[in-house]
């Protein structure tokens, strides 16, 4: 996974120059900075996304901050995240990093293609788990819900962490929003 970030960055800087370059040592110089950083894809605009604020506000609180982290990266540059903001951002206690610029990079190098998706990288940018928050959305066509969720992919992969286990899933399709990548020429 680190060489894939090494090449991602490569490709980025001799595409668009140094600032994208900065990002993602940026990107690299966070995830460093704990043992586990949890990278979410979120987006306001997606009601999938808006049904998991609570979950993944809970989720975050619970968890220690001396060796997880959070990485939100806002891939809809023109979107505004108040309720998000309001949530994680701006509230004290849940202070989380935003990557904003070149998120889509970062998405497309994580292998994240929806809105809400969750990637757990350990300090070696090794992925430990990636996918689904829980299975409580059923289909996205006319937005079935499941009242209540029965696996909880991300929380059992954390506990899982935290237990200094190996995640037994470690991959589960993501449902939600697509992110809309620009096409290549």
């Amino acid at each position: 996974m680190r060489l894939l970030i090494c090449i991602l960055g490569l490709f980025i800087f001799s595409c668009a120059g140094t600032d994208s370059n900065d990002v993602v040592s940026k990107f690299n110089d966070k995830i460093n900075e704990k043992p586990f950083t949890v990278v979410v894809t979120y987006s306001n605009e997606c009601p999938v996304c808006v049904l998991y604020t609570s979950v993944l506000r809970d989720l975050f609180q619970s968890l220690p901050k001396d060796s997880f982290q959070w990485i939100f990266l806002k891939v809809n540059a023109n979107e505004q995240w108040d309720f998000l903001d309001s949530t994680f951002t701006k509230s004290p206690n849940t202070k989380v990093s935003v990557f904003e610029d070149h998120a889509l990079d970062i998405a497309g190098a994580l292998e994240i293609s929806m809105f809400p998706e969750v990637v757990v990288l350990d300090k070696n940018c090794r992925k430990l788990y990636s996918g689904a928050i829980d299975n409580r959305v059923k289909e996205l066509g006319a937005m079935h819900f499941r009242p209540n969720h029965s696996e909880e992919f991300l929380k059992n992969a954390i506990q899982q962490i935290r237990n200094h286990r190996d995640v037994t899933v470690s991959h589960t399709p993501a449902k939600g929003c697509y992110i809309e990548f620009p096409k290549k020429p």
